[in-house]
């Protein structure tokens, strides 16, 4: 279960960013892909692939189908970095953080 102001990871692709200290990551949803830019402190590869990986978000709002999560960094396709994802998404996807 989800609660409001949890940490959680979200798994993305990662791509070199502009600069050295950011990623271009790709989140893919039920409802399409999210693009965007982020810090690399909030991004975290995994070992065995270095294009893939998490992205750390807070959870902002819980209702009964929906999480609302705030995702760190700056994205083309949604404001402020606000998206939802479907319990059945969230349950399947988000990894909580310590």
């Amino acid at each position: 279960m989800f609660s409001v102001g949890q940490t959680v990871r979200v798994p993305c692709e990662i791509q070199g960013g502009a600069f050295s200290n950011e990623y271009l990551v790709s989140i893919q949803t039920d409802e399409g892909i999210l693009s965007g830019f982020a810090d690399a402190n909030d991004v975290r590869p995994t070992s065995k692939n270095p294009s893939k990986g998490m992205i750390r978000a807070t959870v902002v709002e819980v209702s009964t189908n929906l999480v609302k999560v705030r995702i760190y960094g700056s994205f083309f396709t949604i404001a402020g970095g606000t998206t939802h994802f479907s319990h059945d998404w969230a349950n399947r996807n988000l990894e909580v953080s310590a």
